[in-house]
């Protein structure tokens, strides 16, 4: 799981140095909708509070490692911040503002992801603030908190890795509770404010999302950001990767009685949205959203769903353990679809496709 997470951030780095990565899916291409990181993370941390601190440890650990690596490459001495507490505010405020820009800020320009901006430096304290317009992930939704853990830890991660510091992060503010951006602060991790205030944001927090209602304005089209409702694949595979990082055939299983209860309630809105109730409307909503490239075959009495271009696999490695909530979306969407009970029963690669089958319930 550590490789795919390394692979996406070494794509993203590639394309900031004009390095352009070949085409992940030659007919979807590298974009897919906002809607669908956003069910997978968002479901799971409703379903499982604890996830937000799973997400953020593991998003953590992936933004050091990399920021590390990719600022050495850049040529920047391990010690370029040495005595940053030492610094003039202005000289430290400019220093940092330059490399956030020259690389993060591009990064999750192109890979969509929102636009980073260093707002507040206090040198003296190690304290910074960094603001995040057209969020991923969490634009369109309405929660009554924060909801970005994974840009949380991913920007103090970033920060600790140029400072050399242990570093944590929490959000101030969040585009989800009706603020203009997302706010996170970043401060040393023994201090005791940041440490409170990183335990209160990732305590486990009941969290009630309307998705039905999300859903339709995906499928609407309605303009959620002035970046556009679609986002880099690579964004969706490393969230989905650091839900399952600590433990992935506990998560995978748990994800997939998550997605079922998805995929009974999705089944609902894509048949009156798409005035179809066939099997064959999951290929055109898994294709609005540019998820899948799907065909739903008979076998029998088994349904057998052929996955192309599936995002969550696509140009990383095979690992069935990142689709736990799609096997249960699935059995949740057939069994709506067509009024019976179906049941995943297995899964298999047919070169680049994925075969999924479905049976009726014994």
């Amino acid at each position: 799981m550590e490789k795919l997470i390394d692979e996406v951030w070494s794509l993203a780095l590639q394309r900031i140095s004009k390095k352009e990565p070949p085409t992940a899916r030659p007919s979807l291409g590298d974009d897919i909708d906002l809607y669908v990181p956003q069910t997978r993370a968002l479901l799971l941390m409703e379903a499982n509070p604890a996830v937000a601190s799973l997400i953020y440890h593991a998003s953590y650990e992936a933004a050091n490692r990399n920021a590390y690596v990719i600022l050495r490459k850049l040529g920047m001495p391990a010690d370029y911040f040495w005595k940053f507490e030492y610094w003039p505010q202005e000289r430290a405020f400019e220093a940092l503002g330059k490399v956030l820009n020259r690389v993060f800020a591009a990064m999750l320009g192109q890979s969509k992801e929102g636009r980073l901006e260093l707002v507040e430096v206090n040198a003296e304290r190690l304290r910074f603030t960094v603001a995040f317009a057209d969020c991923a992930e969490c634009a369109g939704v309405t929660a009554g908190r924060g909801l970005c853990c994974f840009h949380a830890a991913m920007f103090a991660g970033i920060i600790a890795a140029a400072m050399n510091k242990d570093m944590d992060g929490f959000e101030t503010a969040c585009s989800a509770q009706g603020d203009a951006t997302c706010t996170f602060l970043i401060g040393k991790r023994d201090e005791p404010e940041i440490g409170v205030g990183v335990s209160d944001y990732l305590a486990p927090k009941a969290l009630e999302l309307i998705m039905a209602d999300r859903l339709n304005r995906c499928l609407q089209g309605h303009p959620l950001r002035s970046l556009g409702n679609l986002v880099n694949i690579g964004y969706y595979q490393a969230l989905v990767t650091n839900c399952v990082i600590t433990n992935p055939k506990l998560f995978s299983m748990s994800s997939f009685n998550v997605g079922v209860e998805c995929g009974a309630k999705t089944a609902a809105v894509i048949t009156e949205f798409y005035q179809e109730h066939q099997v064959e409307v999951i290929k055109r909503y898994y294709g609005q959203l540019r998820h899948l490239d799907v065909r739903a075959i008979a076998v029998g009495d088994n349904v057998d769903i052929v996955l192309g271009e599936c995002a969550e696999v696509a140009a990383t490695l095979k690992s069935k353990e990142l689709l736990g909530f799609l096997f249960g979306e699935l059995q949740g969407l057939v069994s709506h679809l067509i009024n019976r009970r179906m049941v995943y029963t297995e899964s298999w690669f047919e070169d680049t496709a994925l075969r999924v089958r479905l049976s009726p319930q014994v």
